[in-house]
């Protein structure tokens, strides 16, 4: 039997602390996620290798009512994909690195692949 404990860090990422019978602890900082489903296979990334970015842009996108709740909460939740995709096209780092460690070990910041948010925002549609 264990107990365990999530709570919110100042920089928008959370602490999980499993406690164990024993009195041991085991803990790890993680990122939840606010992308819609369908984005899932370019965000997952995102999250994971620009975790500052990502934050940021879920806190701006939910500060104009685009992306409430989170799908780790068990909440129910409905996203308009385009206006989602408007925003992030008005908000995103194009300086963020979300390949970094994926697969390709692809290091090149956003800018660099698609040249303009705009650019980046045809991609998501295609997926």
């Amino acid at each position: 039997m264990f107990k365990t404990v999530q709570k919110k860090l100042e920089d928008g990422r959370w602490l999980h602390t499993q406690i164990n019978e024993d009195g041991s602890t085991y803990s790890f900082k993680f990122v939840k996620y606010w992308h819609p489903y369908e984005l899932r296979h370019w965000f997952r990334s995102y999250a994971a290798n620009s975790p500052k970015s990502y934050i940021r842009l879920g806190q701006k996108l939910n500060s104009i009512g685009l992306c409430g709740g989170s799908p780790n909460l068990g909440k129910d939740y409905e996203y308009d994909l385009p206006s989602v995709l408007d925003g992030i096209e008005k908000f995103i780092s194009m300086n963020a690195k979300p390949f970094v460690r994926h697969i390709t070990n692809d290091s090149r910041t956003l800018k660099q692949i698609y040249g303009t948010a705009k650019n980046f925002r045809k991609a998501l549609e295609v997926s």
